[in-house]
């Protein structure tokens, strides 16, 4: 099939990088996954932060948890997927200063993910720390 947007493209090739993970077919679904955030990144939101890389970035860190138990390259890449949901549709610049618009919703979700990782790394203090922010964005 031939694709109209490059935003379908991504998006397929993130539904392909799901179906290989579920599959057990770690190469290809990384491939998959990536080739997803590249296009993400590149032609569809090349300066803004969007949901769409955020949750491209969150399925690499359950990848190489999964399938090459790396919590480190996890983290990584939780922490590069957080900004996305933090500032959903906001574009970045170079002063870092960004509009208060709520967060998307995964950002919860995101900040799970981290302290998972932080706790089977003995690293409770910074899962406590992030903790407390899940608290107050259940307030939200």
């Amino acid at each position: 099939r031939y694709y109209e947007t490059p935003l379908e493209l991504a998006k397929s090739h993130h539904r392909l990088g799901c179906l290989f993970q579920q599959l057990e077919q770690y190469s290809k679904s990384k491939e998959q996954f990536s080739s997803s955030l590249s296009i993400f990144e590149k032609k569809v939101y090349p300066s803004m932060f969007h949901a769409d890389m955020g949750e491209a970035w969150n399925s690499l860190a359950g990848l190489v948890v999964v399938n090459e138990s790396k919590l480190e390259l996890a983290m990584k890449y939780l922490k590069e997927a957080e900004p996305h949901f933090r500032y959903h549709e906001q574009r970045k610049n170079r002063e870092n200063t960004y509009n208060t618009k709520m967060p998307h919703p995964e950002l919860r979700k995101c900040l799970e993910n981290e302290v998972k990782l932080l706790s089977a790394t003995n690293r409770h203090e910074e899962a406590n720390l992030i903790r407390r922010e899940i608290e107050e964005i259940a307030c939200w």
